[in-house]
C-alpha cells in the first residue's frame, strides 16, 4: 500500500511513456516490449492477497503521498485524488495495448521479443488482475488480439481472459472456431473475409451441378431411365 500510495503513479507514467516511445535507431535494444510485460506486470503486482481487488483500480478517491516540490525527499504532500491511479489510466492503458498488437509491420530486433506478444500477454496480466473493470475494454481487446494472427501466445492469452471471465469464453470459442475454420479454407482471417469486395465465385456449370438442381420428379424419372 505503500508503494502505491508513493510510487505506483511515478512508475506507471513511466512505463507507459516507455511503451510508446520509439526507441531510437542508434539503440540495439527494443525497450518497449519490456515496457508492455512491466506494466501488466505492475498491475499483477498491485492486486491485494486478501480482497482480489487492485491498489488504484477502482472508481474510488485515493490518498497519493508526493515529494514536496520544493524540499524534494525531506517532505511530503498528502493528496486525495477523486479516482484510483490506474483507474484514471485505463483509457490510455488498453489503447497502449492495442496500438502494440496492431504493431507488426516492424521485425523485432535481435534477442527482442516481438511487440505484439508482449502486448499479448500485457492484456492477459491486465484482465487477470483488473477482472470486471476491464469488462468495456475486453472486446475491442479480442478482436485487436484475433488481428495480430493465431499463435500460441495468442491461445495462451485467450485461455487465461476466458479462466478469469468465464461469460466471455463462448465468445471467445465462437471466434477462436471461426478463425480456424477460415485457416483452413485458405482464408488468412475471418475479417478479410468480411472486408473482401471480390465478386463471388461462378462455378461452371457440369452435369454433377446441374443434377444436384433437379426436383424429386426429375431425379426418379432419370433413374428409371
Amino acid at each position: 500500500r505503500v508503494f502505491a500510495r508513493r510510487y505506483l503513479e511515478q512508475s506507471l507514467d513511466f512505463l507507459l511513456e516507455s511503451a510508446s516511445t520509439q526507441t531510437p535507431p542508434r539503440v540495439r535494444v527494443d525497450l518497449r516490449p519490456s515496457a508492455f510485460s512491466s506494466i501488466g506486470l505492475l498491475v499483477l503486482a498491485m492486486s491485494d492477497p486478501e480482497t482480489g481487488e487492485v491498489l488504484g483500480g477502482d472508481s474510488l478517491p485515493t490518498v497519493k503521498i508526493l515529494d514536496d516540490p520544493e524540499h524534494p525527499g525531506e517532505n511530503h504532500i498528502v493528496e486525495l485524488s477523486d479516482t484510483g491511479v490506474i483507474y484514471s489510466k485505463l483509457d490510455k492503458i488498453f489503447q497502449l495495448v492495442s496500438n502494440g498488437l496492431k504493431d507488426r509491420a516492424q521485425l523485432a530486433r535481435k534477442n527482442t521479443p516481438d511487440m505484439h506478444i508482449a502486448a499479448f500477454h500485457c492484456a492477459a496480466d491486465l484482465v487477470e488482475a483488473l477482472n470486471d473493470a476491464a469488462l468495456p475494454y475486453i472486446p475491442a481487446l479480442i478482436d485487436d488480439m484475433f488481428r495480430a494472427g493465431l499463435s500460441n501466445d495468442l491461445i495462451q492469452c485467450l485461455h487465461a481472459i476466458a479462466k478469469c471471465i468465464p461469460e466471455q469464453q463462448s465468445v471467445i470459442e465462437d471466434r477462436l472456431l471461426q478463425e480456424v475454420s477460415m485457416c483452413l479454407a485458405g482464408i488468412k482471417s475471418a475479417r478479410l473475409a468480411c472486408e473482401s469486395t471480390a465478386p463471388p465465385l461462378v462455378l461452371p456449370t457440369t452435369r454433377t451441378a446441374r443434377a444436384m438442381t433437379l426436383n424429386e420428379d426429375e431425379l426418379e424419372t432419370s433413374t428409371a431411365q
